[in-house]
């Protein structure tokens, strides 16, 4: 059981590379996208809006399937929607259904991405703090080798081809993942969890608490600092 376990947590990390490749690309992108569709000054920040718009309603609704859905699960298949709209993004089409695919690379960003970190809060109990630390560390040194792995790629591929490899190399974790929940999973009590049910008593409760409302603040005014006027 304990070999399972720490095989499973090995292949949610793997996971969280996918997570962090969905995250930064659109920054390392940016100037060959706007390039190609000829954007304005004031629609360049267009794409990360709708990224954050997408992350924003991610949030929301894991308040309202989060006693419906074990974490696995979410993680799966958010981490489906994230890695097929980054090989979507690698198809020619127009701006706006591009911002739509961004869109919904957003929310599958975010449900994969704060899903991770409970699934391995919930898989390692007591040494929680340990495994974070650790998925934080390779989120982090993803994002890292992500810019020069992806400016190599730009000087011989087209932007386009550059979104079709990482997003098939993206589904590809998510798939292994995959394949461990149905194996490993089966046999790991804490991987069926699901979380208590929020109540409409408790979403009020919540809401009126200050960091909330604080909190609120800071993605609703977040979005707009994303766009160049």
């Amino acid at each position: 059981m304990k070999k399972q376990r720490k095989m499973y947590v090995a292949s949610l990390l793997l996971s969280v590379a996918a997570t962090s490749i969905a995250s930064g690309a659109m920054g390392i992108m940016m100037n060959p996208v706007i390039d190609f569709y000829s954007l304005e000054s004031s629609q360049e920040g267009m794409m990360s809006s709708c990224i954050s718009a997408g992350a924003l309603l991610a949030l929301v609704l894991g308040m309202f399937f989060r006693n419906r859905v074990i974490k696995a699960d979410f993680i799966v298949w958010g981490g489906f929607l994230m890695s097929i709209m980054l090989i979507a993004k690698g198809v020619s089409m127009s701006f706006p259904a591009f911002l739509a695919v961004c869109f919904l690379m957003g929310v599958g960003t975010v449900i994969t991405d704060s899903y991770q970190s409970a699934f391995m809060a919930d898989i390692l109990g007591a040494e929680a703090k340990k495994g974070l630390g650790i998925l934080h560390g390779i989120f982090g040194m993803a994002g890292f080798i992500l810019p020069l792995c992806l400016s190599r790629l730009l000087e011989t591929n087209t932007w386009h081809h550059v979104y079709l490899m990482i997003g098939s190399f993206s589904l590809i974790l998510v798939l292994q993942f995959l394949v461990s929940t149905k194996t490993l999973g089966e046999n790991i009590p804490e991987s069926t969890l699901l979380e208590e049910k929020l109540s409409f008593k408790q979403t009020v409760i919540f809401i009126k608490i200050r960091f909330s409302v604080f909190s609120f603040y800071v993605c609703f005014w977040g979005l707009p600092d994303k766009m160049v006027f």
